[in-house]
């Protein structure tokens, strides 16, 4: 049987059917909720060092066991046995960009 160009002329168009689309709506898993409670080892104790902060943003615990702690305000308290030893005031920084 030979090749016959025009043959493929002849035939029919074919469609191949259409999916249909389906919908995709990504779900979010919840978080969980930020008081719960942590088991402890046996021996280890839950102790505040530190209260009446506003929202603290970070902290560092220096080798002699001060505790600095940063608010969002930009105040500084360092804390050490439990007692405030100091309240640095804000300090505003400005920053020159000399081109």
């Amino acid at each position: 049987m030979s090749w016959n160009p025009l043959k493929l002329l002849d035939a029919a168009p074919t469609r191949t059917p259409r999916r249909s689309r389906t919908t995709y709506r990504p779900t979010l898993e919840p978080l969980e909720t930020r008081l719960t409670p942590a088991t402890l080892l046996p021996g280890f104790s839950e102790t505040p060092v530190a209260f009446g902060l506003t929202n603290a943003t970070a902290m560092e615990l220096a080798p002699d066991g001060k505790l600095f702690i940063a608010e969002q305000a930009g105040t500084m308290e360092v804390w050490k046995d439990g007692l405030q030893l100091q309240w640095v005031q804000p300090v505003w920084l400005r920053a020159e960009v000399i081109t």
